[in-house]
């Protein structure tokens, strides 16, 4: 990741603003239980595209990235979402969380140099399906989804390094990422709303700018008549000090935008991938120094969210979330790092005692009973986590 800079993209979010504003006048869902608390089960899950993509941007060359692109979607069709969402179905059935926060919730296409798709796979109709097939029903109530990205791939090797040029590409490869919630049949679920972060990871590539988007989910979820601002996000990796310069500054906004939904007097649940743990070193990052850095993980805490693996009871366990092979098919589960997180935060106003108490928590997708068929993959490179969680809810 360190041999090629990536630099920090804006782009212009028009709806953003929109979006916010329309926090100013919330509309609750549900009858109003003032003075009582609540439980709501919340699962994230990280669906994993099915390959490691960021190599391609920064590839060093042109026949280097429509290489990393053709290898890419090589490893994407045999890690087979249609035989991962199953196995991911399977686990969210059997979780029955009221909502359910989504990432990587890809739509890859595959075109002709034409720009003619031949070939397009869209995760979210798959899980749905998948859900369905298991006897259970979740709706769509928020959709984030970034910019496509397409990239030329070289499946045949003719591109030639000593004079590079896009006629060697055979096919072009398109993504769509996207951040879901998912909410559970008799889960009233409103306002939704969306946004991209301002700050992402942008790369030059001899094929053109690559922007990374990520950016987050919001709805107000009504639980047995309580209600929950409920948000899913998807933050950039730390693998190097400019992707967690870029994490640093999309946890804040993040943070800023938290307290700025705080005027609905909701308690908060926050999903996601943040793509940090509970290490207490700051890390560094390509930031003035007088920015400093801080990783998300520390970002949420410092904004008052407690980590509802923490709070769990029973024996202690690591809670380990990342990472499978990227192939899938390791032998056992080989996570060492727990960088998928369910974060609570009660409301401003809340009725007496503790803001999150009688929390209970779970990582799924780890067990060998729990892999595809017939392929055996790990139904993705994350592990998913549930937590049963009460919160005070305003006076």
């Amino acid at each position: 990741m360190n041999s090629k800079p990536l630099r920090l993209a804006a782009p212009l979010l028009a709806g953003m603003i929109f979006l916010l504003l329309a926090f100013s006048s919330p509309v609750a869902a549900g009858k109003d239980n003032s003075h009582q608390a609540g439980q709501i089960t919340a699962m994230t899950q990280n669906l994993y595209v099915g390959a490691e993509i960021l190599g391609i941007a920064v590839a060093p060359g042109l026949c280097e990235l429509m290489g990393a692109a053709n290898q890419a979607v090589e490893q994407v069709l045999a890690n087979d979402f249609t035989q991962r969402a199953d196995a991911l179905a399977a686990l969210i059935a059997a979780e029955g969380a009221d909502v359910v926060g989504l990432q990587e919730v890809f739509t890859v296409v595959l075109s002709g140099l034409d720009q003619v798709p031949y070939y397009s796979e869209n995760y979210l109709e798959l899980l749905l399906s998948a859900l369905n097939d298991q006897g259970v029903s979740y709706a769509v109530a928020a959709v984030r989804a970034s910019a496509p990205i397409t990239v030329p791939a070289d499946a045949d090797g003719s591109c030639d390094p000593a004079n590079p040029s896009l006629a060697d590409a055979d096919y072009l490869g398109t993504i769509i990422d996207s951040d879901v919630i998912l909410c559970r049949d008799g889960v009233v679920c409103t306002n939704p709303a969306f946004a991209n972060f301002e700050f992402n990871a942008a790369a030059e590539t001899p094929a053109g700018p690559i922007v990374i988007e990520r950016g987050w989910v919001s709805v107000v979820a009504s639980v047995k008549g309580r209600n929950y601002r409920v948000l899913n996000t998807h933050l950039e990796v730390d693998s190097n000090a400019d992707f967690r310069a870029v994490q640093y500054l999309q946890a804040l906004e993040l943070a800023g935008t938290l307290d700025f939904l705080t005027a609905d007097g909701l308690p908060q649940v926050v999903l996601g991938d943040f793509n940090s743990d509970d290490t207490p070193e700051p890390p560094t990052c390509t930031l003035p120094p007088a920015l400093g850095c801080a990783s998300s993980y520390q970002v949420m805490t410092a904004a008052g969210f407690q980590d509802a693996w923490l709070l769990r009871g029973g024996p202690p366990e690591d809670g380990f979330t990342c990472c499978q092979d990227a192939d899938l098919r390791n032998i056992e589960s080989n996570q060492t790092t727990r960088i998928d997180q369910v974060w609570a935060r009660g409301s401003t106003s809340h009725y007496g005692g503790p803001e999150v108490r009688g929390v209970r928590a779970r990582v799924l997708g780890t067990e060998q009973s729990d892999r595809s068929v017939p392929d055996g993959l790990w139904p993705s490179d994350h592990a998913g986590v549930s937590a049963d969680l009460v919160l005070r809810t305003p006076k």
